[in-house]
C-alpha cells in the first residue's frame, strides 16, 4: 500500500477513535448520571431506530431504497477501516472503560457493569430483529 493512502487510512482511523472515546466518556458519564436519577430516565421516550433520522424525513420508496443502497456500500469502507485499526481502536475503547471504572465506587461499578450489559444485551436484540425484518 502506497504511504499517502497508507497516511489517510491511519487519520481516519484516529479520526474514529477519537469520536469513539468521546461517545464512551459521554455515554458513560450519561448512565451514571441517569442511574442517580431513575425516575428521569424512565420518562425518557423509547430508542429510536439505528437511521431515526431518516425515519422522520417522511421519505419516499426509492428515497428510502437510495439511501440504504449508499450505507449499504459505505458500510463495506466502514468494514475494511476496523479490520485494519480495529486492535487499537477496540483498545481504547477498553482503556477507557477501565479508567472510567477506577472512579467510581464500588456499588457503582457493578452497577454500571449492569448497564452495559443491558445495552449490549439491547443491541443484539435490535440486531437480531433487523436480521429478521431483512429476510
Amino acid at each position: 500500500m502506497n504511504a499517502p493512502r497508507r497516511s489517510r487510512l491511519v487519520g481516519m482511523g484516529l479520526l474514529a477513535l477519537t469520536f469513539l472515546v468521546g461517545m464512551l466518556a459521554g455515554a458513560a458519564s450519561t448512565r451514571v448520571l441517569n442511574a442517580r436519577e431513575p425516575e428521569r430516565a424512565e420518562a425518557r421516550p423509547p430508542a429510536k431506530g439505528k437511521h431515526y433520522l431518516f425515519e422522520e424525513l417522511d421519505l419516499r420508496p426509492d428515497q428510502r431504497a437510495a439511501i440504504d443502497a449508499i450505507m449499504a456500500r459505505r458500510r463495506v469502507l466502514m468494514d475494511s477501516v476496523w479490520k485494519e485499526h480495529g486492535a487499537p481502536i477496540r483498545a481504547a475503547y477498553d482503556s477507557t472503560r477501565a479508567e472510567i471504572s477506577t472512579v467510581l465506587t464500588p456499588e457503582q461499578r457493578v452497577e454500571y457493569d449492569a448497564l452495559r450489559a443491558a445495552r449490549k444485551a439491547e443491541r443484539e436484540r435490535q440486531k437480531q430483529a433487523a436480521a429478521g425484518a431483512g429476510r
